[in-house]
C-alpha cells in the first residue's frame, strides 16, 4: 500500500524529465493492485480448499 502511494506523484507528474517513467510506474502499480487483491481473494480460499480436502481424506482413512 505505501509503495503505491509513493508511485503516485510520479505517476500524476507532469515533469518533462520524468516523463518516461510513466509506464514503468503504470507497471509497477497495476501489478501491486493485482498481487494485493490475490493475496486478500485467492490465496485464502485456496488454504480453505486444502485444508477441507486433509479433513476429508483424513475422515476417509479413519472410517474405511
Amino acid at each position: 500500500m505505501t509503495t503505491l502511494l509513493g508511485l503516485l506523484p510520479i505517476l500524476f507528474s507532469g515533469d518533462e524529465a520524468i516523463r518516461f517513467l510513466i509506464p514503468l510506474v503504470v507497471s509497477i502499480a497495476f501489478g501491486l493492485v493485482f498481487a494485493g487483491i490475490g493475496l486478500v481473494f485467492f490465496l485464502p480460499s485456496v488454504i480453505m480448499t486444502v485444508e477441507l480436502a486433509k479433513g476429508r481424506l483424513g475422515r476417509r482413512r479413519l472410517v474405511g
